[in-house]
Parts: C-alpha cells; structure tokens; sequence
C-alpha cells in the first residue's frame, strides 16, 4: 500500500491569509535564499532575503533568483507559439491579438526566418505602418507605408559592373558568362556598338549568352563581329522591369508599370532601335516620346532600371548608373 506524503505550511491558519509562507535556506555570513509563495504578489517567487525564517507576514525580498529547470510549460496560453513577456513580466505567448516587442537584436543562427503570408484578401484589416509579408496573390513582398497603404517592398543589392568581350565566328551563338543572372534584362549587350533588346536579340539560361533571330532561333554572331557585355548588377531579387507596346503612329504617352527616377532611369527601344534621350522625357509613370509618336506597327520596349517597386524609395546603384552613360555614349 502506498501512502501520499505532503508537507502543509500554515497548517492552523482560518479566514483570509495574509501570510507569506515557503521555505528559507539559512546560509551563514551569505545572504539567505529562499522559495515562498508571495501573498502579496499572488506568486511563487525564488528570492533572497535577511529573513531567517521566523517572521509571520511579508517576507522581505532583497533580491529574486534564477530557477534552472529542463522545460517550463505555460498551461494559459496556446501551444506553438513564440514566447515573450507581458506588461507584468509573466510569460505570454504570440497568439492571435498578443503584440510581442523585441528591443534586442533577434539572431538566427543556421536557421532561417519565414514572413507571413497570405492572400491580398487575407490582409489584417488593420495594419500597423511598417507591418511586412508575402502577398500569396501578386506573389511580391510587400509592407504596410505611411500615405501609401500596402504596397511592394523593395529588396535588393547592387554590385559594380563587370564587363565580358567575345569574337563572333559566324558559327557560335551561345557564350559562356562569368556569372549566372536573373534575366535577359540585367545585361547591356551590343555588337559592334550596336546595342541589342534583350528578350528579341537574346536570351539567357544560367551562364549562357543565346543570341536569337525575329522567330526566337538560336542565330549565330557573323565572323569578327565583337560582342560587348555588361553585367549591371546581380540583384538579390529582380529590380528591372521590362514594358512593351505597340505604336499606332500617334501615341507619343506610354504608362510604364513602375514610376521611373528620371528619363535616364529607362532605356528604350522602338524596333529594337535604342533611343537617345533627347527624343523622350518621363511625366511621372509615362514616357512621352517628345520629337515624333513612333510608328504604327512598331515594337516599343522600355526597360527600366531605376526603381525597386516600393512607394518614395528609389534605388539606383553605381552599376545602373554606369550602363544608362554607356547606353547614353553608343547613341
């Protein structure tokens, strides 16, 4: 037969307690430390205190311990959530409604961290400015701006120009680049100075420059011709956006689908043509084509480097910079 054996403190106690009790560890000349439930607090509390276990009332705290334990478990709140603590320093957990502020530095090590996400439908109905998640629905980054509402959040990284030259031998279309990019479009490629649309005139699949013809086949560079490359940067997400039209022969006002820094943020191409600056302008997110409307039937491609999509950041790194004067030098 197995008997239960327990200790009960303040066995004789009646009406409304107004006693700490717990156990004190005398310690000699050390301070004493203790384990008492705090009547006052309405906790248990590990402590330090002057108290040699004789008084009857408020136990004094001189100092509150660490209690080293394998696992603490929380029994109010819900379970696989991160933990912090709430106004009255008691542990509290990141459930739906409860705000948990980290004024430290968060570190990750060998881990990773995953945003929220959700649908544009699946939006907190009210956000707080600065507030930031995957958008399941556009399937863009974006974040909670002042004067803006939700909106892309821009996130990225330049990095300076690199320059390749090859020889044509009227035989090879493909060359081998230094470095993987993320598209056709973050290259300038020009062949005997004559600079090349990408997507029309080239392609690329991981390290490899494919020149192609009007039907989109591989097409060999004729013999001697010199093929110029520039990497312009090597973005940690795509930055450069690429819009096409059709010209009517009237139409000098096309709306690009990211407001440009200035005109020399874009580089445009009618027919695969580059157009010198001085026959378009920008008017907030239009380019107007200032000396004539181009013609009907023309083929309009604008590629603009100059913008992260994000509201008021713009960013434009060394490396766009020295491409536009590249661009700008071939005329």
């Amino acid at each position: 037969m197995v008997s239960l054996v327990h200790v009960t403190l303040n066995l004789t106690a009646s009406g409304y307690n107004y006693v700490d009790m717990g156990l004190i560890f005398e310690r000699g000349v050390d301070i004493n430390k203790g384990f008492i439930y705090d009547e006052s607090a309405d906790e248990f509390a590990a402590i330090s205190t002057i108290e040699q276990g004789t008084v009857k009332g408020n136990v004094a705290i001189t100092d509150y311990q660490t209690i080293a334990t394998g696992t603490v478990k929380i029994k109010n709140y819900d379970a696989n959530m991160l933990v912090g603590t709430g106004s009255d320093k008691e542990l509290i957990t990141s459930a739906n409604g409860t705000t948990i502020n980290a004024e430290g530095i968060v570190s990750f090590a060998d881990g990773r961290l995953v945003l929220p996400k959700g649908t544009t439908a699946e939006r907190p109905a009210s956000p707080t400015f600065g507030e930031v998640r995957y958008n399941e629905t556009t399937q863009r980054y974006e974040a909670y701006y002042p004067d803006a509402g939700w909106n892309y959040m821009g996130v990225g990284y330049g990095t300076p120009v690199q320059y390749q030259q090859f020889e044509g031998d009227g035989v090879k279309y493909s060359f081998t680049l230094t470095n993987p990019v993320s598209s056709a479009q973050a290259l300038m490629v020009a062949i005997n100075g004559v600079v090349q649309n990408p997507g029309d005139s080239y392609i690329v699949s991981g390290q490899e420059l494919i020149f192609i013809d009007e039907t989109s086949t591989a097409y060999p560079v004729e013999d001697g011709a010199i093929v110029d490359v520039r990497h312009l940067s090597a973005p940690s997400v795509a930055t450069t956006r690429v819009d096409t039209f059709t010209g009517d022969g009237s139409t000098r006002r096309f709306k690009l689908s990211v407001e440009p820094l200035d005109k020399f943020g874009i580089i445009p191409f009618v027919d695969n043509v580059y157009q010198d600056p001085l026959v378009y302008d920008v008017d907030g997110q239009y380019i107007v084509f200032t000396d004539e409307a181009p013609d009907e039937d023309s083929r309009i491609n604008v590629i603009n480097y100059s913008t992260i999509p994000a509201p008021e950041v713009i960013t434009r790194s060394e490396a766009v910079d020295e491409a536009i004067t590249y661009a700008i030098a071939l005329g």
